[in-house]
């Protein structure tokens, strides 16, 4: 047993260790976020050098521990900051941004002067903190694949990276629960299993790693003034806020851009929200259609439809809000 693991542990740790040695030399693309994907996987091999040296080498006092805890509480804030520089295209880390180190250092430094009895307590925190993080950089990253930051390959691999992180923080959830030989075995084969996994999906999608791991249509549309100016179109010859369904997600796959940027310019060029400007051109088209006499067949509740409201209370506060008046008077005033 004490050799499997023994096995199974200097493989994920030596690989983790090549990895990050590949990445921390890595040339092409983002040269600092290289370096954090290198730092992430020095923090994988550090943690799952404690699951070899609690067994294979008793006897070690809080030497096993400490790397327990270290590569824990390291593993979250590296793959949190990975994430970001890819978004942000940081050429160094902001000084804010090593706030993020300072529980670890905290961690770590309280935990060698602690008596061994307060392992448990240092483990199940580290363990939170990992889930914090880890549940952050998720969130984060789905936010980002919404609004269509990040190429195809670049999507793959990041949530592939998250989702590794996530089993990994699994197998130490069973580690609290269960505390034996059995859980080390656990945690250094999925460690290993994982670590192969990525390297393999890696050099078969080697452009996730390179300098257009951004989506393309950020740079395509950085031209603003043309962008509101299509949307402009769209709204005054192509009448799509008359869908109902129509969101600033389904507006930027029209346009091919990313939605972040389509609020973005909305704010910017129109001074309104995305759902300030829709009201105002469903408010204008539905006051136009009230004095049309092509629509006199219509009521007032099928023009609040037909203009793209998709709730007939909702059609009589915003023109009341917008006209001052309600929609019949606008119509009793302008017809009579």
């Amino acid at each position: 047993m004490v050799n499997f693991i023994a096995i199974f542990g200097t493989l994920a740790f030596c690989h983790a260790l090549f990895l990050a040695a590949f990445f921390w030399r890595r040339q092409e693309g983002n040269g600092l976020s290289n370096q954090l994907l290198a730092l992430l996987l020095l923090a994988l091999a550090i943690r799952i050098t404690k699951s070899v040296i609690g067994i294979v080498i008793p006897g070690t006092g809080k030497i096993a521990p400490v790397f327990g805890v270290a590569g824990m509480v390291l593993i979250g804030p590296f793959l949190w900051l990975y994430i970001k520089s890819l978004r942000r295209k940081w050429a160094a880390l902001p000084r804010r941004e090593y706030l993020h180190f300072m529980v670890p250092a905290l961690f770590v430094s309280t935990f060698l002067f602690l008596d061994r009895s307060r392992t448990p307590f240092f483990y199940q925190s580290a363990v939170l903190h990992m889930t914090i993080y880890t549940a952050a950089s998720m969130v984060g990253l789905w936010k980002e694949s919404v609004q269509m930051v990040f190429e195809k390959n670049t999507r793959q691999w990041l949530w592939g990276l998250c989702s590794s992180v996530f089993v990994i923080l699994g197998t130490y959830y069973v580690q609290l629960l269960v505390d034996s030989s059995q859980t080390y075995i656990l945690i250094t084969a999925t460690a290993a299993v994982i670590l192969y996994l990525l390297s393999f999906w890696g050099m078969t999608h080697m452009r996730a790693f390179s300098k257009i791991g951004v989506a393309k249509t950020v740079v395509i549309h950085e031209n603003q003034a043309d962008l509101a100016s299509r949307i402009t179109r769209l709204m005054e010859e192509g009448k799509v806020f008359t869908d109902i369904h129509l969101t600033v997600h389904s507006l930027a796959a029209q346009l091919n851009a990313p939605a972040y940027l389509i609020s973005k310019v909305i704010n910017s060029h129109f001074q309104k929200t995305f759902t300030g400007m829709l009201h105002d051109y469903r408010i204008a088209e539905a006051s136009r259609r009230l004095l049309d006499p092509a629509f006199s067949h219509l009521s007032i509740e099928g023009i609040a439809s037909e203009s793209g409201f998709q709730s007939v209370s909702a059609f009589y506060k915003v023109f009341k809000k917008v006209k001052g008046i309600s929609p019949a008077e606008w119509r009793r005033r302008h017809i009579s």
